[in-house]
């Protein structure tokens, strides 16, 4: 749990140092989380998480996500949390309204599952590999991030 909290309070402290730079930009989003690997039957959840990056990039910019999901049902539960630094790749130019991009990020995970007679937590490499489309600072996609989930996100660009 010591990590954890080491590599959160590193991502705040990162993320606020950089806020002071104008060339940076927030995007905060929710979503849908289905779970991939789960024996359990209908393991559907919720999303929400931040990221932070170069806007007005051309192709290539740095990316950084804070997020946190919750799936189950009614007798597990899966939630986890995800610190993440990676790259995002724009495939349309910076002066048009809508921009297509995908990000692909890694870092740490924490997961906790519980059911009916245990409890287990981990830290673990965490991943996101995603697809979005940008439009006019709404932002829509999909992603396949860790533990083992499928997000579909609906974020807004702050500016």
């Amino acid at each position: 749990m010591m990590r954890f909290s080491l590599i959160i309070i590193l991502v705040l402290a990162v993320m606020s140092l950089q806020a002071q730079d104008k060339k940076r930009a927030f995007s905060p989003s929710i979503g849908y989380v289905r779970k991939l690997d789960s024996f359990v039957r209908n393991p559907n959840g919720v999303h929400i998480g931040i990221n932070m990056y170069r806007k007005n990039a051309r192709r290539f910019s740095s990316d950084v996500q804070l997020s946190a999901s919750l799936t189950g049902n009614r007798i597990n539960t899966f939630a986890g949390i995800n610190a993440l630094f990676g790259v995002r790749y724009y495939f349309m130019s910076d002066e048009k309204t809508i921009r297509l991009f995908t990000n692909l990020m890694a870092g740490a995970a924490f997961t906790s599952e519980s059911g009916g007679d245990f409890i287990e937590n981990i830290f673990r490499p965490g991943y996101s590999l995603g697809l979005y489309l940008e439009i006019n600072d709404i932002v829509f996609g999909t992603a396949i991030e860790s533990p083992e989930n499928f997000f579909v996100k609906v974020g807004y660009v702050l500016r």
